[in-house]
């Protein structure tokens, strides 16, 4: 799996997020004063795993209810078909970064949160 070649060892990575920032698909946020405009992606990450994720997050979309119904909820929010693929790839890195790390098959009745 490509994935798991690109990223080398789960553990290396303390949580999720650091994954998510290792890959480049963590939000970047501009502030000034009392203005804070969230502007797009780091792309400060493994482009080859940014791809793969953006791929990956593709398949699961077309063929896994959950994940296509938080892709739609998340298109209703950001009116916005990258941004939406972009949360559905941050959702999948920490699922994969869960499963992984507790060496657990993918569990889906547990994804039913909003988070």
């Amino acid at each position: 799996c490509r994935f798991i070649a690109e990223i080398e060892d789960i553990s290396r990575f303390e949580n999720a997020k650091k994954l998510i920032s290792y890959a480049g698909t963590d939000p970047v946020v501009k502030q000034s004063g009392k203005w804070k405009v969230r502007m797009s992606i780091s792309k400060q990450g493994n482009p080859f795993l940014r791809n793969i994720l953006y791929q990956m997050a593709t398949g699961v979309v077309m063929w896994n209810e959950i994940f296509r119904e938080y892709y739609r909820r998340k298109y209703q929010q950001f009116k916005s078909r990258k941004k939406a693929m972009i949360a559905v790839v941050n959702k999948l890195v920490r699922v994969i970064f869960a499963m992984l790390s507790n060496r657990q098959f993918f569990n889906h009745p547990s994804l039913i949160s909003n988070t």
